[in-house]
């Protein structure tokens, strides 16, 4: 008999606070791989994140993390076709810049998403990525 709780296992990369980005492996709801699972994941009250390094397991502190990065091509994306695309440039506390676009409801602007103090991270889209930033670690926002 297992004590353990199933999990399904997913393929990030992970920025920390001064650390180059690195691939770590997050635990979600079986047979969950979504975007909004991950979001879900991230947005929790939990201050520390199990996830698996280098074949190590390693229980982050949210606030170390600049950002989380997912392949679109991985993930199950669940755009909502309601949403509002904000075009953003996002310079972060390592002075990095992230640029994509940020989706909201229509009656979201785009600094009512800033200060959403519900929410810890921010999800920025590209053509390729889901970027899910840490709102804490972000500098200034430049609207396109």
């Amino acid at each position: 008999m297992s004590l353990r709780k199933p999990v399904a296992e997913l393929g990030v990369e992970l920025a920390l606070l001064g650390d180059d980005p690195e691939p770590h492996i997050v635990y979600l709801p079986p047979g969950d791989s979504s975007v909004d699972a991950v979001e879900s994941y991230l947005q929790s009250p939990r201050r520390f994140l199990p996830m698996m390094w280098t074949g190590l397991p390693r229980i982050i502190n949210k606030d170390q993390i600049l950002w989380l990065r997912l392949d679109r091509s991985g993930v199950d994306s669940n755009a909502d076709v309601t949403a509002v695309r904000y075009a953003t440039i996002l310079e972060l506390s390592d002075r990095s810049r992230l640029e994509g676009y940020v989706c909201k409801q229509a009656q979201a602007r785009l600094s009512d998403v800033l200060n959403d103090r519900g929410e810890f991270f921010l999800r920025l889209d590209d053509a390729q990525s889901v970027y899910f930033v840490n709102k804490a670690h972000v500098r200034f926002a430049v609207p396109q």
